[in-house]
């Protein structure tokens, strides 16, 4: 059985987690975040890190964090 969800986000600011999952009762289930680059931003910059690495989330807190913010900006890993 395979759970889960799966996004592609633009490299660009926007509220994209909470819109994607406005049909969702995200309270209701615990999160598992792959790792991925999210960062709040303020005034077209980056502020500080929302999600930096693989980590599991209540549903209340993973909620509070992604409309905590006016918006999230997720930046791609960059490779050597």
């Amino acid at each position: 059985m395979k759970r889960g969800i799966n996004f592609k986000i633009p490299n660009t600011y926007g509220r994209f987690l909470p819109d994607m999952l406005r049909p969702v009762d995200i309270t209701s289930y615990s999160w598992f975040v792959g790792g991925e680059e999210f960062y709040r931003g303020q005034d077209g910059e980056i502020d500080r890190p929302l999600l930096l690495e693989e980590t599991e989330k209540d549903g209340e807190i993973f909620s509070h964090l992604i409309h905590q913010c006016a918006h999230v900006h997720q930046k791609k890993k960059e490779t050597a």
